[in-house]
């Protein structure tokens, strides 16, 4: 920050003969103005000397500045109308930085960096204006000035302000150490990403309430995915954002959208920096520090930003204004000209960062949160601005279709989305952090140059393999090592655990799979200098003995936090939601025993137990929270599954091995004594309070397989739980499922009162509503805090009771498949409980093999439908509607009701749904790879994009299913019913449709390489580009169907009598000469 070395006399020193001789109050005020803003120069450009700022800059400019109060420059200049709250936007600002700029340059010094050093000239110009203006010295040679304008100091007051925030995120860029403990900052390992630049119209998605509208099917396929490599070119994502602010016609906000780690906030800060040297004034808004939604946006954002840190040096800023500051700023009429094309612009520049860790209110989700404050945001900024000088903004988040239904985009705003990193961007980024260690004055050691080039090659051929999959059309979420390497703040905290490698096959565990790297940090931050797992785990012995309460600290930290939905929390609120004594008794001196050394706990463990204030807990970074949300529920039902209770059941269960006995009344709850009341208990207090988002379900996915593969590894040295006890775990879970299907939460439970007159316990709602808001009674003082509505928090337990459930019991099923041969013979499924059914298989030994489907449904046929619908009444589940994306590997809904269903994007590969009732359902881009759809109805159902890999659709009816896009690859459709389908597009390279029906349905451009259509009814049917290459037509009707440019090169069994009965006589279709020889349509 600028010294402040100014006495008002300084300032007016040369001017006090001109100013006790003249009596005119405006040329009282040239004098004033003209001596403060040249003192301000001085002041800035010494201070940019000392910090060596200009390179190549004569300082002899500072004395060259004294021709600002030259008096002949009087006449150049108005100062009628100049008031301290117009100051900055007043004519003699404007002609004073123009001739600034004009002698600069004989100095070596050019514009650009002119408008670097304009905030800070700003910002002394204005603090010595005040000082002459109040001092006692200096105040009466002035009076005639200081008359005539209204000495509010508001606008001093809110320069500051601006100045001490401006200024914060230049430190937090080019100062703060990283993490707060290594010894290089942001700006050492900062690298330039690229983006993808696509307007909002060219990726939104249709209007889907008539989906047989043609104008819909010819949109869906025309629409650019914004995370393809090919849809949306790569660009440098700094340069898009300024070529933007340059555009005189542009006035929309900037999106930037990235998933974790991408680099989102430290392009913020990145960017504040830049703008600050390019003359403007960045407004860094963290969305989650909105602490009211409900309160008028210009009120609220000025209580939410940041000042500084104690680190910072001389940092003493504690800013008193008035709130109504925004309101008056906004409405001001400032520019700057803005990059080379000199554009006008506002020099306020707002940057919202992270729509998505914006905190809920009880009463309303995610998506209205996030729909209330973005609105607000382009309703202040853009609708209400009227002719005045645009505002640029950005707003930066993770991507969520949340944001697309707010109304907050419209066609022409510009969707940035952050890419990945190219292997060229990696390797600069691997020497950037390692010579930004070696510069630095801490110990240094090397990167193992045989793992980086192990690092460097992998990531090359994936990221390669991925640019071909994106060419060919096949995109997916990033996986393997780009899902970790590919990110920046992942990329960087492998190169921190790589010094803790010791093997090849350690170092593909960590870079392949980021819950691996999750899990490896927070090994490294609760051992203090030990040693984090990457393919298996400390023994628990010593990992108790060392790290355990710190562990456990951070799991309920990360759960307090999540419970409140927000990523700040007070230390009296953790303090509340602590369960173990001696962690609230030694919770500071935990955390300080252990990680005193470590570099890496600050990156977890961050902002706890601020000095001299009540705030002390924030993960520095969400996804550290979210990891450590997942880890906690894995780790409690662990616990359950090593219970001796829960051991001891099961081995006195001689036939059955079903454990513990099922409720039997539907009203009953668990009794007290048995370990699923507790567990269920537990796990209800974690998901009660908050949807699992998107990003914990990953977690608990990741973590789950770890732990259950690592259950069957009899060579591992630590003590993983065994294989049979997860079997408990997947009894349990299917027990909680039954629990919750039966409104448990809202059920009394009768007890005997004295005289034993019947009384009953309050419903376990009433306790689970109380964890939903706050327990730290400060907040209580503010009013009552707004409850949770009661169907919300059961409906967030279902769709969290689901997943885990399904998650276990689709992990089980995958193990014990895994090596079944293709020769094995399949017995009758039997029930086992109320919510599983037990298959079984005999091998070619008779040997036979069993393993436990998931059955949600109960076998009941409209069962699943009503518990659908019971967790989409709450509205608010932040990924569309359940179950969409769910996690169901295996699951049973056998001749399930699940009419309209909303399955996108749902992992069911292996599913039996044989004979469910799919009707209309939305099924786009779901794996169904190898599910059992046999007498299926899934008429009108929506299977765009779905893989169908290998699954058996005997006898479904699809009639007027919309296919395109999807996979049907070696798929079973014999008998289907396909009339009037949409398969355009659509793979079926070695499908199996005897008999099937395809009268009427759409097959253009669709791949039928090999399939077989044997008896197959096509009458009418869109053949259009199709590749019927292989493929035996024998007996298929073939009536009217259209063949233009089909390929029918190497059909099989195809006769002259079925080409002839086409439309057109089959002469559009494409033949080979044998072909036509064959089929005798040489003449034609």
């Amino acid at each position: 920050m600028i010294k402040e070395t100014a006495t008002a006399l300084n300032i007016l020193s040369k001017v006090i003969p001109l100013l006790t001789k003249e009596r005119d109050p405006l040329k009282q005020g040239y004098y004033v103005c003209m001596s403060a803003y040249n003192f301000a120069v001085k002041e800035v450009l010494k201070q940019a000397k000392e910090d060596k700022k200009i390179e190549g800059a004569d300082f002899r400019v500072i004395d060259a500045t004294d021709e600002f109060i030259n008096p002949k420059n009087l006449k150049n200049i108005d100062m009628s109308g100049f008031t301290l709250q117009g100051a900055l936007s007043h004519s003699f600002t404007n002609y004073a930085e123009e001739t600034l700029k004009k002698i600069a340059p004989g100095y070596g010094i050019n514009k650009t960096q002119i408008d670097s050093l304009r905030a800070d000239i700003h910002y002394s110009f204005l603090r010595n204006l005040r000082l002459v203006l109040t001092d006692a010295r200096t105040a009466e040679k002035v009076e005639g000035f200081r008359n005539l304008i209204i000495l509010d100091n508001s606008p001093l007051q809110l320069q500051e302000v601006l100045y001490a925030h401006g200024y914060y995120q230049s430190w937090l860029y080019n100062t703060a150490k990283v993490f707060k403990k290594e010894a290089f900052s942001l700006s050492d390992i900062y690298l330039e990403t690229d983006c993808g630049d696509l307007k909002w119209s060219e990726i939104k998605p249709p209007s889907k309430h008539n989906q047989s509208n043609r104008f819909y099917q010819e949109t869906l396929t025309t629409k650019k995915n914004p995370f393809s490599e090919t849809d949306s070119q790569r660009v440098n994502l700094l340069s898009t954002v300024l070529n933007y602010f340059e555009d005189p016609k542009f006035k929309e906000p900037i999106v930037i959208q990235g998933i974790a780690g991408a680099g989102k906030s430290s392009f913020t800060l990145h960017l504040a920096h830049i703008l600050r040297e390019k003359g403007c004034t960045p407004i860094r808004v963290l969305l989650k520090d909105i602490i009211n939604l409900n309160q008028n946006l210009l009120e609220t954002i000025p209580k939410s930003l940041r000042f500084g840190e104690e680190e910072m040096d001389n940092f003493k800023y504690d800013p008193e204004f008035d709130p109504e500051w925004l309101r008056e700023l906004i409405n001001r009429n400032e520019v700057i000209y803005f990059g080379e094309k000199r554009t006008e612009i506002s020099p306020y520049v707002f940057i919202f960062d992270g729509w998505d860790e914006i905190r809920t209110e009880a009463s309303q989700g995610f998506k209205e949160s996030i729909e209330k404050v973005l609105k607000n945001i382009r309703n202040v900024f853009i609708e209400q601005r009227g002719k005045r000088p645009p505002i640029r903004m950005i707003v930066t988040g993770r991507p969520s279709r949340d944001v697309s239904d707010t109304g907050f985009l419209c066609d022409s705003t510009p969707i940035l989305t952050l890419k990945p990193l190219t292997h060229t961007q990696l390797d600069t980024y691997i020497k950037d952090f390692q010579d930004a260690r070696q510069k630095s004055n801490a110990p240094y050691q090397t990167l193992d140059p045989k793992y980086i080039d192990i690092i460097l090659n992998t990531y090359k051929q994936e990221f390669e393999q991925l640019v071909k999959e994106h060419e060919r059309g096949n995109i997916s979420d990033i996986n393997g090592s780009l899902a970790v390497l590919g990110l920046p703040l992942l990329a960087y905290l492998t190169l921190r655990l790589l010094f803790k490698v010791e093997s090849e096959e350690e170092l593909q565990a960590l870079i392949h799979n980021p819950t691996n790297l999750y899990r490896a940090l927070i090994d490294e931050t609760c051992e203090g200098a030990g040693n984090p797992s990457f393919t298996k785990d400390l023994s628990q012995e010593r990992y108790r003995l060392s790290g355990y309460p710190l562990r456990r600290l951070l799991w309920q930290t990360a759960q307090a936090i999540t419970a409140m939905r927000k990523e700040t929390i007070s230390r009296n609120e953790l303090w509340s939601r602590i369960d173990q004594k001696e962690l609230k008794d030694n919770l500071e001196s935990i955390v300080k025993k252990i990680t005193r050394d470590n570099v890496l706990s600050p990156l977890i463990i961050s902002f706890f137990f601020k000095e001299n204030t009540g705030e002390g807990c924030e993960f520095v970074h969400k996804s550290f929270r979210e990891y450590l949300f997942a880890e906690a529920i894995v780790e409690r039902l662990k616990a359950y599954g090593t219970d001796d209770k829960v051991i001891e059941q099961y081995q006195n269960q001689e036939d059955s091995k079903n454990g513990f006995p099922e409720r039997e009344k539907f009203w009953q709850n668990f009794e007290t004594s048995d370990p699923r009341y507790d567990l269920t208990r537990d796990l209800s207090k974690c998901f009660a309070t908050a949807w699992l988002s998107p990003e914990i379900r990953t977690h608990l996915l990741n973590i789950l397989t770890w732990e259950i593969n690592r259950a069957s590894d009899i060579t591992a040295s630590s003590s993983p739980t065994p294989l049979d006890k997860w079997g408990y775990i997947r009894d349990a879970l299917a027990d909680i499922w039954d629990w919750w299907a039966a409104d448990m939460v809202f059920c009394s439970q009768p007890k005997e009162h004295d005289y034993h007159i019947p009384d009953f316990h309050p419903p376990y709602l009433v306790e689970l509503a109380k964890l939903c808001s706050p327990l730290d009674q400060q907040v209580w003082e503010n009013g009552l805090p707004e409850p949770e509505g009661g169907h919300t928090i059961n409906a967030r337990l279902g769709d969290a009771f689901f997943h885990l459930s399904a998650i276990v019991h689709g992990l089980l099923y995958q193990y014990a498949i895994k090596e079944l041969s293709e020769s094995v013979k399949f017995e009758e499924p039997q029930h086992r409980r109320r919510y599983q059914t037990l298959c079984i298989a005999k091998d070619e030994n008779d040997q036979k093999i069993s393993w436990i489907r998931f059955a949600p449904n109960g076998r009941l046929y409209d069962h699943f439908q009503t518990l659908v619908n019971r967790i989409n009444a709450a509205e608010t589940r932040p990924q569309e509607t359940f179950p969409s994306y769910v996690w169901g590997f295996g699951i049973e809904l056998y001749e399930a009701k699940l009419t309209g269903a909303d399955l996108t994007g749902a992992y069911l590969e292996g599913a039996d749904l044989g004979g469910a009732d799919l009707t209309g359902a939305d099924l786009t881009g779901a794996d169904l790879e190898g599910a059992d759809l046999r007498g299926a109805y899934l008429e009108g159902a929506d299977l765009g994009g779905a893989d169908l890999t290998g699954a058996d659709l005997e006898g479904a009816d699809l009639t007027g299913a919309d296919l395109r896009g999807a996979d049907l690859t070696g798929a079973y459709l014999e008998g289907a019913y396909l009339e009037g389908a949409d398969l355009t597009g659509a793979d079926l390279t070695g499908a199996y449709l005897e008999g099937a029906y395809l009268e009427g349905a759409d097959l253009g451009g669709a791949d039928l390489t090999g399939a077989d259509l044997e008896g197959a009814d096509l009458r009418g049917a869109d053949l259009g580009g199709a590749d019927l290459g292989g493929a035996d037509l024998t007996g298929a009707d073939l009536r009217g169907a259209d063949l233009t440019k089909t390929d029918l090169n190497e059909a099989r069994y195809l006769t002259v009598k079925q080409v002839q009965e086409a439309k057109n006589n089959g002469k559009d279709a494409i033949y080979d000469e044998e072909m036509e020889k064959k089929l005798g349509l040489g003449d034609n």
